[in-house]
């Protein structure tokens, strides 16, 4: 590729993105254009390219998981999580904080989606949080943090997309998250247990044993939902698409017979699943067209080459790496930050002998909880107008939890030992 196309491609991405085009069609159009410039295709080929993307059937488990999650939001399920994480949770000081903290995980378990993840929880603990006197601005940082664990606990977007980008088996990346996005709760837990020492909240009315045996009743049939996912994979039952339409049937049957949902409302959670995942199912399509260009003219090679013929030795390479991601996540939406990264940095991961599981683990992990920062976090900007504070409000908060987020992704990253060790 010559320099006078190489500026010519670089300057029509910079373009489109400054436009605020979105950036599945920047994709597209970048890796449509670059093709045109560098290689004589059939057009029928670029139609191939971008059916290609999504031919996958791993792919299919995306809006199954939506489905399923979205079901049981709408079916009132997810408040029946929050009052099982009281029984636990809610005897500490901070106890709402715990709380909201312990649902997203369990939420998390369910949708696969940190958007979504963060609305749900924001939804169902603005209210009791603000009534307890919580400090808003803390709470609104604190619930859209805890809502990327949405997409760092199995099954997750993220995972299924970077296993179908690189090739690695998506169970070992469920598997590999689990650890990583527990840790991470827990630590987001003592943030909030010093924060509410410092002032002073007091413990959350827990309930009394007959109370938790009840709620435990009622809380039973959507706990069973990740086992059911989880276990069916770990065991071999089913694969990840598979243990997708397991949970999106078993949704609906608890949906229908446990809360009486109406045809009506089940109708318009197809409607929100076909709106959800149509964005990370067009993003997929037209990055086959950018793939196929990056790969035609060996862009990843060349990067790879280059950094693994410098003095930076494996830990540097991964800190360079790690901080990429997480300038590119804070600057772009997700998956396509994935998608623009993972080709890239793939080869030169292997080229280190980082495992592939531990690769995609620690990717995944670090693009997920760059969610939850500005100036693109969707998770923060869904927190902030359900807790209607501003982001500018919850700067402070943010910085705190930003670091923290940061130095949990090179914990990730530097003890492989925390992704492999369920594999």
């Amino acid at each position: 590729m010559s320099l006078p196309v190489e500026i010519f491609i670089i300057g029509i991405f910079i373009v489109l993105f400054l436009m605020n085009v979105p950036i599945a069609f920047v994709l597209g159009i970048v890796g449509m254009s670059g093709l045109m410039l560098t290689q004589d295709l059939p057009l029928p080929t670029y139609a191939q390219l971008v059916t290609s993307g999504i031919d996958s059937f791993p792919l299919i488990a995306i809006p199954l998981f939506i489905f399923a999650g979205i079901v049981m939001s709408e079916s009132g399920m997810s408040a029946d999580l929050v009052d099982f994480s009281k029984i636990f949770l809610g005897r500490f000081r901070g106890g709402l904080l715990h709380v909201a903290t312990g649902t997203a995980v369990l939420f998390g378990a369910i949708t696969g989606s940190a958007t979504a993840d963060a609305a749900a929880v924001s939804t169902i603990m603005s209210g009791p949080l603000e009534k307890e006197g919580y400090n808003r601005e803390f709470s609104t940082a604190i619930v859209a943090t805890a809502g990327c664990l949405g997409a760092v606990i199995p099954p997750s977007i993220n995972l299924i997309v970077v296993g179908s980008i690189a090739g690695i088996s998506i169970w070992k990346l469920f598997m590999g998250s689990i650890i990583p996005g527990l840790l991470t709760g827990l630590g987001l837990m003592i943030i909030s247990y010093i924060h509410a020492v410092r002032w002073k909240y007091k413990t959350s009315e827990t309930p009394t044993f007959k109370q938790s045996v009840k709620i435990t009743g009622k809380a039973f049939f959507p706990l069973m939902l990740p086992v059911i996912i989880l276990g069916g994979i770990y065991s071999g039952v089913f694969t990840p698409t598979e243990a997708a339409a397991v949970a999106a049937t078993y949704a609906v049957l608890v949906a229908f017979i446990k809360s009486k949902m109406q045809f009506s409302k089940f109708f318009t959670c197809l409607v929100d699943t076909a709106k959800i995942s149509s964005g990370p199912m067009l993003m997929v399509a037209m990055a086959g067209l950018f793939s196929y260009f990056l790969v035609m003219e060996r862009i990843p090679e060349s990067i790879s080459k280059a950094i693994l013929s410098g003095t930076l030795g494996p830990i540097g390479i991964l800190f360079v790496m790690n901080a990429l991601f997480f300038l590119v996540g804070m600057m772009m939406d997700t998956l396509p930050a994935m998608i623009i990264l993972v080709p890239i940095f793939f080869p030169i991961a292997k080229g280190i002998g980082m495992d592939p599981v531990h690769f995609g683990v620690m990717v995944s992990f670090n693009c997920s909880m760059a969610m939850a920062t500005p100036p693109v976090g969707v998770a923060l900007f869904a927190a902030c107008s359900i807790f209607k504070t501003s982001i500018s409000e919850v700067t402070k908060p943010m910085i705190l939890l930003t670091i923290f987020v940061f130095l949990m992704v090179l914990v990730v990253t530097y003890i492989p030992w925390l992704s492999l060790a369920l594999i």
